[in-house]
């Protein structure tokens, strides 16, 4: 048996051990909290040096992967970095991306980090419901390049290698997808703007990146395309209830593009006519949600005519490997009369959209009939027509449940 006098000794040194790694305890953690504050200060001032190779922390809104990310520009009027840079969420507020002629080109960077092989950047200029694809009041980019970088310190400098190309762009909303395997930046360079007689400035709002390194995160990707009720419900709101961050919040794996292509005032022949340069300008979204009808309805549209419009549509989104998905039209009232006439057409096309959804075998879309015949006037602005806040709010919730587990099945 130890004598008594060992075992006082020997604790007090068990004690001394222990203060003394309780100690360096605290002296660690105060180093790694100091390292912290260090690299938020460091990203707040617009620049961050990570050494080649080092993976930046997960994002938290999943494939989401430039959300909140470090932004440095060339020439702007932008908040680089902040809670209003480009990459900030904070749609339509205006904290744009904005450069003059005479300072083209113009670039700004995204520090994403190294970890996907594959990225689709998107980027928003204006939310004009009467023109989703196409310039009308403001002044787009017409020609463009997106860049990556994998030994960048700082945005300005490093190695960077053009990935897209962009000529004669018409939309004022576009996405690209981009080789990024082993980059931890992505630039995107403006070298010649839309023709506009007043306005002299390149304006972009927000510029989103997803990861889609695997088949089911590209899967995963999403477009809105309609009339204006689309338009409406799909401007990138800055509500929490929209049907990206609705995904998110019943999966954290899920984050999906949310394009808004809704065209004010079009019909499923404008729809028929102009298809394939959609297409063309979206080739790497999976999944096209269709909201069509209701502009037909209010023509008085031959149902076999507005059914052989739709099966065009169908065909062509399938023939390029994508899959359409069809919602029924909601109700709308005839403020001016007719009410019988117009409810009997919309539910005439309802039902063409439920035998094309049956013969195509398509994903069933949402009930929009169904959700707005509850209570329209709580849903409808004046006009009997247009969703209100509470009706947009309804439809993206009408899309996230018609979805949901579709987009989580591909991950699994």
């Amino acid at each position: 048996m130890m004598p008594e006098s060992s075992r006082a000794g020997a604790g007090a040194l068990v004690r001394d051990r222990r203060v003394q790694v309780a100690v360096a305890c605290v002296i660690l953690i105060a180093l790694l909290a100091g390292l912290v504050s260090f690299l938020h200060e460091q990203a707040i001032a617009g620049t961050v040096s990570v050494p080649v190779g080092q993976h930046m922390q997960a994002s938290q809104f999943g494939p989401l992967v430039s959300r909140g990310k470090p932004v440095v520009c060339s020439k702007s009027n932008a908040e680089e970095p902040g809670p209003n840079a480009i990459t900030s969420g904070l749609y339509a507020q205006w904290s744009f991306w904005g450069s003059p002629d005479n300072e083209l080109p113009s670039w700004c960077s995204i520090h994403i980090g190294v970890g996907p092989s594959r990225l689709m950047v998107a980027w928003y200029s204006e939310y004009d419901e009467d023109n989703a694809q196409w310039v009308s009041t403001g002044r787009m980019p017409q020609s463009y390049t997106l860049s990556v970088s994998a030994n960048s310190t700082d945005g300005h400098d490093g190695d960077w290698k053009v990935v897209a190309t962009v000529t004669g762009n018409p939309a004022h909303i576009r996405e690209s997808a981009i080789p990024f395997a082993g980059q931890a930046w992505v630039r995107m360079t403006i070298t010649q703007a839309q023709d506009h007689p007043t306005q002299d400035s390149i304006l972009i709002d927000q510029i989103d990146c997803w990861d889609i390194s695997t088949p089911a995160l590209a899967k995963n990707t999403v477009l809105f395309q309609g009339d204006s009720i689309t338009a409406l419900s799909y401007d990138h709101s800055t509500d929490p209830e929209t049907f990206d961050t609705l995904m998110h919040g019943y999966d954290s794996r899920l984050f999906p593009s949310m394009l808004d292509e809704g065209m004010g005032g079009w019909s499923s022949g404008g729809a028929v006519n102009n298809i394939d340069k959609w297409l063309a300008l979206n080739p790497d979204v999976n999944y096209w949600l269709l909201e069509w009808g209701t502009n037909d309805a209010g023509a008085m549209e031959d149902p076999a005519v507005f059914r052989a419009n739709m099966q065009t549509i169908i065909d062509k989104i399938k023939a390029t490997g994508h899959v359409p998905v069809l919602a029924r039209i909601p109700p709308a009232i005839a403020v001016g009369g007719g009410q019988a006439q117009l409810t009997a057409e919309i539910v005439e096309l309802n039902q063409q959209i439920d035998e094309l959804t049956q013969a195509n075998h398509l994903i069933p879309g949402p009930n929009l009939y169904a959700v707005f015949s509850k209570d329209p006037q709580s849903l409808l602005q004046s006009d009997g027509v247009h969703p209100n806040g509470n009706g947009r709010k309804a439809i993206n919730n009408a899309w996230y449940l018609a979805m949901r587990d579709v987009l989580r099945a591909n991950l699994s």
